[in-house]
């Protein structure tokens, strides 16, 4: 960690902090998540049983499911018969919404795909999709009361059509959904039971991407007795493939927030000996370590120390301060309480108290 002299303003701020952006493809892979993501979409791919499948990826927050999803993207296109679609459910405010959109962006990407059938295609997934939003509670101009009561015969025809031309262009669809667990309870209730309106068609994939624990509690306030235990119930009733994302290695993940960590110190114009250096792993492993377990951890603790090195720059020691943040960000609430009871933890507030 030994630098170079501070660099100037304009050439500090154009790189200062580490960007928590996802990967685009496997020659970013620092985790060794391609193989994974490989396996999985050529199973995908490959699979003979028509039938409908939802695949459920799941991981905490931060663990790089984005980035996992792009692998798997990726790893799909060496397959020309099937079909990718990554639905955003963020753009919709409303559930009627949020089925209307679906039903259009996968017909957008299904008339891409399969020019020669779009009017008829598109004609059959614009009713499905009105139909859908009708029995979930919303209103779709000309569709008539005694049109709802044949509605569940009119989706099974609906369905067998599309199936028919999938089959018949040879095609496979997957749907990709990612960031559930970001929405609000209402939204991830709302989403999956598109989910469970929606994944009957054969030959169509869904790959849903949440932190599972997040999503089960907001299904658990709507169905069954509440509680998370519930919602698990219901994801199972769902997802038929649960995939626990791979956890990042230890010293992947220390490599990464060691980098992060010597690019603030230059970028604040710090010099440490190699005492200071030594120390600082020391610490940092026995004690921050263990609850390092996410890229997204790595990246957040660099971003802090740029922040705050060169605020008190050259007023306290940068080893103790860069420790300091370390409590900051991996262990907050103990932050907050030495932050809080600091007359207690100092030697004059010791010394009183006796």
């Amino acid at each position: 960690m030994r630098v170079a002299p501070l660099e100037p303003e304009a050439n500090r701020n154009a790189a200062s902090y580490s960007p928590d952006d996802p990967i685009r493809g496997k020659d970013e892979d620092r985790f060794n998540r391609w193989p994974f993501a490989q396996r999985v979409a050529e199973t995908i791919a490959l699979r003979e049983d028509p039938s409908s499948l939802v695949v459920g990826i799941y991981g905490v927050w931060g663990d790089g499911k984005t980035s996992t999803l792009h692998l798997m993207q990726e790893a799909l296109r060496s397959y020309p018969h099937v079909v990718q679609v990554p639905f955003n459910p963020w753009y919709f405010e409303s559930e009627a919404g949020l089925l209307r959109g679906f039903f259009d962006t996968l017909t957008d990407a299904l008339n891409r795909s399969l020019p020669t059938r779009v009017e008829r295609l598109g004609e059959l997934l614009e009713q499905y999709g009105a139909i859908v939003t009708v029995l979930s509670g919303g209103t779709v101009s000309g569709v008539s009361e005694a049109g709802r009561a044949l509605s569940n015969v009119k989706l099974e025809e609906l369905r067998i059509r599309v199936e028919e031309i999938l089959r018949g262009a040879g095609k496979r669809v997957t749907i990709f959904i990612d960031d559930i667990d970001r929405l609000d309870r209402e939204e991830i209730q709302a989403l999956f039971k598109l989910v469970k309106l929606s994944a009957g068609f054969e030959r169509i994939v869904y790959v849903l991407s949440f932190d599972d624990e997040v999503v089960a509690e907001a299904l658990g306030e709507k169905y069954g007795k509440g509680g998370v235990q519930a919602g698990r119930k219901f994801l199972e009733k769902i997802v038929q493939v649960p995939l626990h994302l791979p956890a990042a290695d230890e010293l992947s993940l220390r490599k990464l927030t060691f980098e992060g960590v010597d690019a603030a110190v230059k970028l604040a114009g710090i010099e440490l000996t190699e005492d200071h250096v030594n120390a600082f792993v020391r610490h940092f492993v026995d004690g921050f370590e263990p609850s390092l377990t996410t890229p997204r951890q790595a990246k957040r603790y660099a971003n802090a120390l740029t922040f705050a090195l060169p605020v008190l720059k050259g007023e306290v020691h940068p080893v103790d301060q860069m420790l300091i943040e370390g409590i900051r960000v991996f262990y907050p609430e103990l932050y907050v309480a030495l932050r809080d009871n600091e007359d207690v933890l100092l030697k004059s507030g010791l010394h009183q108290n006796l």
